[in-house]
């Protein structure tokens, strides 16, 4: 945990802490991040942590007391002297074939790590309908994994989630709309392109829109419908890459591309 979150919620809960200054409040944590703190990171009462408004932006904490027969760690922090800003969120939106609910627990953390804002996860041909319905997809089990990545990565600009459960009015009624003419690329084995070569042309203060379909691939009707959207296939080599993989080498030539800029 490189940076601990606070929810917006969890602060006007706090008391002041009598020092005759209202930023001063003090945060009582019972989860796992009071469970990280003392067991992983060993913090003493007095210790400073960097810490993070959800959503807003980045400060100190000082740890007021531990408890540890209660798991409970009190905090001691000033809102008012939060001013740093979070880092500039990746200029990438990601839609991905929901994977098995254990991969689609790393992607979401990942992707979160990775600074991208805006994540769906749609239905095609190889994706088992178990996974629609797994718990991990329910908003509280979403926004843990994006939490995790958050305080990885030290962020606080919580991503979003959009779930299309169905293909064909994916590709043919929201894509468009969502991409609104941005570049869309799909990976896919086999292609021509490299990713190098597909994002010329690209204009870098347009969103560069990013497609990895299922482990499996995608099915020739799936790429036809894709392509008629507007994607551009391009290929990341001779390997087959898991899901995860695949995105964080795709992203990685996202971010090598804008950073050029």
């Amino acid at each position: 945990m490189n940076l601990l979150l606070l929810d917006r919620n969890e602060l006007p809960a706090a008391h002041t802490a009598g020092h005759g200054n209202a930023g001063h409040t003090l945060i009582t944590l019972r989860d796992a991040r009071a469970t990280h703190i003392v067991e992983v990171l060993r913090a003493t009462a007095g210790d400073s942590l960097k810490a993070g408004i959800i959503n807003g932006q980045i400060g100190r904490a000082t740890i007021n007391n531990i408890e540890l027969a209660s798991n409970a760690v009190t905090i001691e922090t000033d809102t008012h002297a939060f001013t740093q800003p979070p880092p500039v969120p990746l200029n990438c939106r990601v839609f991905v074939a929901l994977p098995r609910p254990k991969a689609a627990r790393r992607i979401l953390r990942l992707l979160a790590e990775l600074g991208v804002k805006e994540i769906h996860v749609f239905n095609c041909y190889k994706v088992e309908k178990s996974y629609w319905s797994s718990p991990l997809l329910k908003p509280a089990q979403v926004n843990q994994q994006f939490k995790l990545g958050l305080s990885q990565s030290v962020d606080t600009l919580m991503p979003v989630l959009h779930q299309q459960r169905l293909f064909r009015p994916f590709v043919e009624d929201v894509l468009p709309g969502l991409i609104n003419g941005e570049m869309l690329l799909l990976a896919q084995p086999g292609s021509a392109l490299s990713a190098k070569q597909a994002l010329r042309g690209q204009v870098a203060e347009d969103t560069i829109n990013i497609v990895i379909g299922p482990e499996g691939g995608l099915i020739p009707y799936e790429v036809n419908k894709l392509v008629e959207a507007g994607a551009r296939e391009m290929s990341l080599g001779s390997r087959i890459f898991r899901s995860e993989v695949a995105l964080v080498q795709l992203l990685a030539e996202v971010r090598g591309f804008l950073s050029e800029y």
